[in-house]
């Protein structure tokens, strides 16, 4: 084989190299994993197969199944962590011409460190942001290589994140858009219409949500916890303080006894919803309820109540928005996980060395501007301004992953209900991957010509 064909292969090798090393040193780096209690109570499900709604049950699933080989979390941080390394690897595979640059792209995406702090713990934040990462990659290869193999992948982890996360219909929905235009090309040959380009955009997303929906209905067993309560037990609470009349419906009164405003002035707190349900100095707080008929009557009294007080809503809603994204706040909220909360489960974490030292940057830098969300949420549209104003050739690719990450986040604006900086988490690992299609010379792929001929009739090449 000529020194031409074996470039790219040499190429490929060295990516694929660099990935499975950032992979190890997460492993070793984490190992067995971070938990904290939503972590907890997911491998608990996991262990008893009694998947509940409040986490989608899909990730417990695959947990469960990871479980029974590798006990504990360590199954899932390989998990996620080969999603991550593995999009991260393909994106400079297919973008950048040079192997020692391509090399160095990987590992300052994977470990800059408010993107590597997270990918030691088994969130299901962090599985979304893997698997969109991997969605991209994925999809970035089946354009270089007009790989169906790489497309279906793709598909595979779009699906995954749809289920990971109940609000990542904003994620998915642009890179089902991107998607849509491979099949033109892959499945109809040509380039794809705007009309068959929209019908297959929806057809995607109603597929990946659709099947998303099925599985959640199928595994779930018992009564449905409904998360939503949480975020809509805050809003009435912020209406009660505006108005100064309790406006909670009439389960949230325990030992049938109203709450005082005074009670819910020490409940409430703009960033998070959390202390209305954890209780105050006297013991009083809510109860998360799975009783149908209240859910309903919450949701009624937010539709009578809420959209009364506009103003009072959306700054009730920014004040804890702000909190999240770390805007005007001294502290970043919840930066990151530390170890393994208290469980009843027997897994345990012990820092090891390497641990120590890297949780010691950490800790230095997690008040920093790198742990702002604000900072990523104005880089996104900058990095996706400039790429239409310079016509880049991946203007299309730029748009699909900004605003994947951009309408995700500021979907919290309506839906927070707490301030962790890890619902930014997506939104951080988006900037270097806008980066690298930005800089990119050339559509969908640097090497895409080189690969070309002698990748052909694999992983799915077709003529």
């Amino acid at each position: 084989m000529s020194d031409e064909h074996k470039r790219p292969r040499r190429h490929a090798l060295a990516c694929m190299t660099a990935s499975v090393g950032g992979l190890a040193l997460a492993a070793v780096t984490y190992y067995p994993g971070y938990m904290s209690l939503d972590s907890i109570a997911q491998l608990t499900q996991a262990r008893t197969g009694a998947l509940e709604d409040w986490h989608p049950p899909l990730m417990s699933l695959v947990w469960g199944v990871l479980d029974r080989i590798i006990p504990g979390p360590f199954g899932m941080l390989l998990f996620h962590n080969a999603l991550f390394w593995a999009g991260v690897g393909l994106v400079a595979f297919t973008c950048i011409r040079r192997t020692w640059l391509a090399v160095l792209t990987i590992f300052l995406a994977g470990l800059y460190p408010p993107i590597f702090a997270l990918l030691g713990t088994i969130w299901k934040d962090v599985g979304l942001g893997a698997a969109l990462v991997f969605a991209v990659g994925a999809l970035a290869a089946s354009e270089a290589l007009r790989s169906r193999t790489a497309f279906l992948a793709a598909l595979i982890g779009l699906f995954y994140a749809s289920a990971v996360r109940h609000n990542a219909l904003p994620a998915v929905v642009p890179l089902a858009a991107w998607a849509a235009a491979g099949p033109g090309r892959l499945f109809f040959g040509g380039p794809p219409s705007t009309l068959r380009t929209g019908a297959l955009a929806l057809a995607i997303t109603g597929g990946l949500f659709g099947l998303s929906a099925l599985a959640s209905g199928v595994l779930v067993r018992g009564p449905k916890r409904h998360a939503e309560q949480v975020m809509l037990a805050h809003d009435l609470v912020n209406v009660s303080l505006v108005t100064g009349q309790v406006k909670l419906p009439a389960y949230l009164r325990p030992g049938g006894v109203p709450f005082t405003l005074d009670e819910l002035r020490e409940l409430y707190t703009p960033g998070t919803a959390v202390p209305l349900f954890t209780g105050t100095k006297a013991g009083r707080r809510f109860e998360i309820v799975t009783d149908e008929a209240k859910i309903a009557d919450l949701r009624s009294a937010w539709l009578a109540e809420v959209p009364k007080l506009p103003f009072a809503y959306m700054r009730h809603r920014w004040r804890a928005f702000k909190v999240m994204i770390g805007l005007g706040e001294k502290e970043v909220c919840y930066p990151y996980q530390l170890w393994i909360d208290t469980n009843d489960l027997g897994v345990k974490f012990k820092h090891s060395t390497l641990n120590t030292k890297v949780m010691e940057l950490f800790v230095r830098l997690k008040n920093t501007l790198l742990w702002r969300g604000w900072l990523y949420l104005l880089l996104v549209p900058i990095l996706v301004t400039t790429a239409a104003i310079f016509r880049r050739p991946n203007l299309a690719r730029v748009i699909a992953v900004g605003a994947s990450a951009f309408l995700y986040v500021a979907g919290y604006l309506f839906l927070s209900v707490s301030c962790d900086f890890r619902y930014n988490w997506w939104l951080v690992v988006a900037v270097p991957v806008l980066l690298v299609l930005l800089l990119t010379d050339e559509p969908a792929s640097g090497i895409a010509e080189e690969v070309d001929q002698p990748f052909h009739g694999v992983a799915g090449s077709i003529p």
